[in-house]
């Protein structure tokens, strides 16, 4: 079996934890403020270490503070990080979370040194993509370069699963060379040109068969503590139950839904056990605090549920 690559970023979250979030023009008092290391790309790249599997990221960090913890916690979580840039001039990445008192949250983020990777950054290790089976991509790296690698990974036969966080419109073209598409409700309108998600609360999932049969993708759509459904570009179709636990802070829950996800996949499961696998991980993180902190191993799992014992 292969090894996984994600191309991401890597972020200082400070998350403020409040009762409710604010309105526009509202002041409210924080209860609490935190600082934990963050960025979707690593995020993406713990989850999937933390359940077992070789990660390596490819990002870019500011030469301070922020960017030598992000490194070092990496290395922690044995995450290759010798393709992680030091910018000497652009501040490592900071994402700002707000977080209320059921676990909700509103998240804005400065990209920092993030923004600063370029195609020449990627060429350089170009070749290295040959030895990884899985790519892993998300949105808050230059549109420029999420382009670069899936077109040079799906030249080489790589499965490319893209994370279309945040919503950006890249185009059908580039949407039809993925392999999985990730997304939750607001993505997924996004993609559909939709203002409301009254076709998720029915069920009423025509649109989203017709992209799947259209781009021939599989989608995966996440809806929080509904749960998850799996669209398949076979015209398959699956609901998967979410696991009830206490909600505290979902900044990293779909990043661990990702890291499940892809775990079943390199385990070669059938799509009901990778899509319980995922559901599990998402929920595990939503019921506990911070980003990567929140981000279970296998061992967590199991305690959650005895619906996924056997994950070997």
């Amino acid at each position: 079996m292969g090894k996984v690559l994600v191309v991401g970023s890597s972020n200082m979250d400070i998350v403020i934890y409040v009762d409710k979030l604010p309105r526009l023009g509202e002041t409210r008092l924080a209860k609490d403020v935190k600082f934990f290391y963050g960025g979707k790309g690593a995020n993406q790249a713990v989850a999937i270490a933390k359940l077992g599997l070789e990660v390596s990221l490819i990002g870019r960090v500011g030469k301070d503070e922020f960017g030598s913890g992000l490194i070092e916690n990496l290395n922690k979580n044995n995450i290759d990080t010798s393709l992680v840039i030091l910018d000497k001039t652009a501040k490592t990445g900071t994402a700002y979370i707000t977080v209320d008192a059921k676990g909700n949250n509103s998240i804005l983020v400065n990209s920092g040194a993030n923004s600063k990777l370029t195609v020449s950054d990627l060429k350089k290790n170009e070749g290295i993509l040959k030895k990884y089976d899985y790519i892993i991509l998300q949105m808050e790296i230059p549109f420029k370069i999420v382009s670069y690698v899936i077109n040079i990974a799906k030249e080489m036969g790589k499965i490319i699963i893209f994370n279309l966080s945040p919503a950006t419109n890249i185009g059908d073209n580039l949407l039809k060379k993925i392999d999985f598409l990730v997304v939750n409700e607001n993505e997924l309108k996004f993609i559909l040109k939709m203002d409301d998600n009254n076709f998720i609360k029915t069920e009423n999932f025509k649109d989203v068969f017709n992209i799947t049969k259209k781009l021939k993708i599989n989608l995966v759509l996440t809806v929080g503590e509904k749960g998850s459904y799996y669209f398949g570009n076979d015209g398959s179709f699956l609901k998967s139950e979410p696991f009830n636990v206490n909600a505290v802070d979902s900044t990293a829950s779909g990043d661990a839904f990702i890291g499940g996800f892809v775990f079943g996949l390199y385990k070669k499961y059938p799509i009901d056990k990778i899509m319980k696998i995922a559901n599990a991980a998402g929920a595990y993180s939503v019921s506990h605090y911070g980003a990567q902190q929140s981000l279970p191993t296998k061992n967590d799992l199991k305690k959650l549920t005895e619906k996924i014992m056997v994950m070997y």
